[in-house]
């Protein structure tokens, strides 16, 4: 109608799981029985597959024909200056961001160079490196007990293509003196994101009391190694092997993880804009945003975006990988405030402005043309990860919190860089404590009460534009970044029990 438009729109994607010209793809099957499992009387799981070997798929993983993806949007004019917009859409991650650097063994080969043996004699040289030929991949001739000792990594068959709900409304209006409000709600639910998982934790159910040295020397107690004789090299292949080695789910490998669609993360934003539209060479826009961003992903294929990689913690992966769903908290990019104020002035002076409208050529060369721009941006800072180092053996792999203790020390933030800056840090250690054996940290993934610095910064730039003729001109530009000199602080060092723990050494 004349006062409503509706888009009405639906996508699918159909995209099949990839293959290789010549089958040399494997993959670690983390469910079926391993070949060793009765040589060994465990109850093990897990072993080599290879692309089209024993009625093995030739696909990475199994395709994905359920991608439907509807698209909804309304715009409704309840007046002249006053319109409804909303809309909502389902979208899909591509594959491409799903192949992950997860090797294929039996598929490569390294060969080692060798100068020499003894110390004098030489073996290879720059003219014939490898007088012995080179190294050649077996390829599916290395079987299901490829690996076998060793680290594996695994990618789940099933692995539906991860996606996105997004949907928003916004209200706009247009009030007296050229001015536009518009308020707006966003918001967005991600599931089956990508996510890794190691498989070699001590089971939960292993384990003993809170502290409980006993249980402690007991998992660490040397034992009779099933895989002796079975597995002829590497730390497996000794006579004996640790307890709590044999209590993982897949202890006939050194290490193992596995890539699958897990993850899930949500967003809600609240945005007010207003803009003052061109009225006597001014233009100003106002916007300010509340949102927050949770979930209980990790940066398995976004570690490059992700700003909490740099906070001197490791690796804030998951605690317990047998419930990640428990590590829920915001993310690393969650920013809870952020304020933008941008202008344009075209000042009113010279040729068709409101002062010396008939300005000779050099008055106006002089006093016309000229244009001031800014932009204001203040924002909170992105939450940090807390780290630990000297944790007790099978303790969590982050602290806990300290009842009654502010995370965050208070004051400018110039008075607490820490080290030899000023007397006190930016975190308050107080505020923290190790892990004790079998008890997980309750401190977060990132926390929402202690965050990094903030962003204070005002750019301005200046203009003068000579016309020469109809068709050309001459511009000259001055700006200014950060104007202010305003420092942006990097984050502290975030691993607790580290002497640096809660010192600023750099600029972000």
């Amino acid at each position: 109608t004349s006062k409503l438009t509706l888009n009405l729109g639906l996508r699918y994607d159909l995209e099949f799981g990839p293959t290789e010209r010549f089958d040399r793809f494997s993959r670690f099957d983390p469910y079926v029985t391993s070949p060793i499992a009765a040589q060994t009387g465990m109850a093990l799981r897990g072993m080599m597959q290879f692309a089209g070997v024993d009625e093995e798929s030739r696909r990475r993983w199994n395709s994905d024909a359920n991608n439907f993806g509807p698209r909804v949007g309304f715009a409704y004019r309840a007046a002249d200056s006053l319109v409804f917009r909303g809309g909502y859409g389902i979208y899909y991650l591509p594959g491409l961001y799903r192949i992950y650097s997860v090797s294929d063994p039996g598929f490569s080969q390294t060969t080692s160079f060798v100068s020499t043996i003894d110390g004098v004699t030489p073996v290879g040289s720059l003219s014939n490196p490898f007088p012995s030929g080179l190294d050649q991949p077996l390829g599916a001739a290395t079987g299901p007990l490829n690996s076998l000792g060793s680290s594996v990594s695994a990618r789940a068959r099933e692995y539906p293509s991860p996606y996105v709900q997004q949907w928003n409304f916004n209200i706009q209006k247009e009030l007296p003196g050229n001015l536009l409000l518009d308020v707006a709600y966003a918001g967005s639910h991600s599931a089956k994101l990508p996510i890794s998982l190691s498989l070699t934790q001590v089971p939960p159910s292993a384990w003993g009391a809170v502290g409980d040295s006993n249980r402690v020397a007991e998992l660490n107690t040397s034992v009779s190694n099933p895989f002796y004789g079975i597995i002829t090299s590497g730390s497996l292949s000794g006579k004996t092997v640790m307890r709590s080695k044999l209590l993982t789910a897949y202890s006939q490998y050194t290490g193992a993880s596995l890539a699958l669609s897990a993850g899930n993360s949500s967003y809600h934003s609240f945005r007010l804009r207003a803009q003052k539209r061109m009225a006597d060479g001014f233009t100003a826009t106002l916007s300010y945003t509340v949102s927050k961003n949770i979930g209980d992903v990790n940066n398995d294929v976004t570690g490059f975006l992700d700003s909490g990689t740099g906070t001197g913690a490791g690796d804030v992966g998951y605690q317990n990988n047998y419930d990640i769903h428990n590590d829920r908290s915001v993310l690393s990019g969650d920013l809870p405030q952020r304020l933008a104020v941008s202008g344009v002035w075209q000042l009113p002076f010279g040729r068709g402005r409101r002062f010396g409208s008939h300005a000779g050529w050099f008055t106006n060369g002089v006093f016309g043309g000229w244009q001031m721009n800014g932009m204001l941006t203040l924002q909170a800072g992105f939450p940090l990860a807390i780290g630990a180092t000297g944790s007790p053996a099978y303790a969590g792999s982050r602290t806990s919190r300290v009842s009654g203790e502010v995370a965050a020390t208070s004051g400018d933030i110039r008075n607490r860089l820490g080290g030899v800056s000023s007397s006190q840090g930016y975190i308050n250690p107080s505020a923290f404590r190790l892990s004790r054996s079998f008890e997980f940290g309750d401190t977060p993934r990132w926390l929402s009460d202690l965050r990094g610095d903030g962003m204070k910064n005002l750019d301005l730039s200046l203009f003068k534009t000579f016309r020469l003729g109809e068709r050309a001109g001459l511009q000259l530009r001055g700006e200014a970044f950060n104007v202010t000199n305003s420092v942006q602080f990097a984050f502290p060092n975030a691993t607790f029990n580290n002497k640096s723990f809660g010192i600023i050494s750099a600029q972000a």
